[in-house]
C-alpha cells in the first residue's frame, strides 16, 4: 500500500513546496519588514479618535489596517516591478533596506504575476475604501482613492513620481496625514485639523526612512534616469535635510504638547531620541559608505515605528 501511496505522496510535497515558495516571493515582493510604516498610521489615527471623541470599533480598526495595508502592499509590489522593468533595482544581492526584493530579477516570479498581484491589493484597499464610504461616509472614499492614486503614481509611468524629485514628499503625505486622517474619520464620523497635526512628526521620520535608504541605490538609481530627491541633491549634500527630517520631529511634538494640540502622553516619544541621535551621527560618518551606513538606516526604521506607537500610546494612557 505505501509503495502506491509514494508517487501521490511525492507530488503533493512538491506542489507544497512550490506554494510555500511563492508565498515567501509574495511576502519578499511585497517588502513585508516595511509594512509596519503604514500599521502605526493607523494606530495614531484611532487613538487620535478616541481620545479626541471616545469613539472606537475594533472592527472598523482592522479593516482600515486590511485597507491600508493592502494599498501599502499594491505600491511596494507597483515599485519592485517598474523598477526592475527600468533598471533602476537590476540583478545583485538582495540588500536589507534597498534595491528592491529581487524576485523578478532572479525569476522566481514573472512580471505577468507581479502585476496582477499589485492589481488585486489595489482593488482590496479601494474594496475597503468603498465599504466605509457606505458605512461611515463619502470621505472615506476620497482618501482612499488618494492614496491609491498616490500608490500607483509613485513610480508607474505615465507620472513616475519617484523618477522627478516628488516621491519622497507625496509619501510623507501618505503615510502621514492622509492614513491618519483616514483612520481617525473612519473612527469618529468627522474631519479634524488635530490628526493631521498629530501625524506631522511621523511624515518627517517616514521621508528620513526613504531618504537614507535611497544612499546605497543613488550609483543605480542616477544611470536608471531615477531623479529622486538624493540624486538631485547629492549624497553629501543630502545630509543637511536628513537631519532636519530626524530632529524636527521632536521640536513639533514639543511644541504641540506646550500649546494643547497633542496630550502629555506625546512625551513618551522623547525615549526615542537616543535611536535618532545614533542615526544622524551615524549618517554624519558614513554617509560615504553603505556598509557603514546600515546602522543608520536600521536606527531610522526604527525611530519612526517606535515614535508613531509610542505616540498612539500618549493618545490612551
Amino acid at each position: 500500500m505505501y509503495v502506491y501511496l509514494q508517487p501521490i505522496m511525492g507530488i503533493i510535497y512538491v506542489k507544497y513546496m512550490r506554494g510555500v515558495e511563492m508565498i515567501g516571493n509574495i511576502m519578499r515582493l511585497a517588502r513585508t519588514p516595511f509594512l509596519g510604516a503604514s500599521a502605526v498610521s493607523v494606530m495614531v489615527g484611532s487613538a487620535a479618535a478616541w481620545y479626541y471623541t471616545g469613539r472606537f470599533s475594533w472592527l472598523y480598526f482592522i479593516l482600515t489596517e486590511i485597507g491600508v495595508l493592502s494599498l501599502h502592499v499594491a505600491s511596494n509590489m507597483a515599485n519592485d516591478h517598474y523598477d526592475y522593468l527600468s533598471g533602476a533595482d537590476p540583478l545583485g544581492e538582495v540588500k536589507p533596506f534597498s534595491g528592491g526584493s529581487q524576485v523578478l530579477q532572479h525569476k522566481q516570479m514573472t512580471i505577468e504575476q507581479s502585476r496582477m498581484l499589485f492589481a488585486a491589493f489595489f482593488i482590496l484597499g479601494l474594496v475597503m475604501a468603498i465599504y466605509f464610504a457606505v458605512v461611515v461616509g463619502i470621505w472615506a472614499l476620497v482618501l482612499g482613492l488618494f492614496g491609491a492614486i498616490i500608490g500607483y503614481a509613485y513610480t508607474l509611468p505615465p507620472a513616475s513620481i519617484s523618477y522627478k524629485g516628488w516621491g519622497e514628499l507625496l509619501i510623507g503625505l501618505a503615510f502621514g496625514p492622509l492614513s491618519v486622517l483616514g483612520s481617525y474619520y473612519v473612527q469618529s464620523g468627522g474631519l479634524s485639523w488635530t490628526p493631521i497635526y498629530a501625524s506631522l512628526p511621523m511624515a518627517l521620520l517616514i521621508t528620513a526612512v526613504l531618504f537614507i535608504n535611497e544612499y546605497p541605490d543613488y550609483e543605480q538609481d542616477k544611470a536608471a534616469a531615477k531623479n529622486n530627491l538624493l540624486v538631485h541633491l547629492g549624497k553629501e549634500r543630502g545630509l543637511p535635510l536628513y537631519y532636519i527630517l530626524m530632529l524636527l520631529p521632536y521640536t513639533i511634538i514639543i511644541a504641540f504638547i506646550a500649546r494643547g494640540i497633542l496630550p502629555a502622553g506625546a512625551l513618551l516619544t522623547m525615549f526615542t531620541v537616543p535611536l535618532a541621535a545614533k542615526a544622524v551621527i551615524t549618517a554624519h560618518r558614513y554617509w560615504y559608505d553603505d556598509e557603514k551606513l546600515m546602522p543608520a538606516n536600521a536606527s531610522t526604521i526604527l525611530c519612526h515605528l517606535s515614535l508613531s506607537a509610542l505616540l498612539a500610546i500618549g493618545f490612551i494612557v
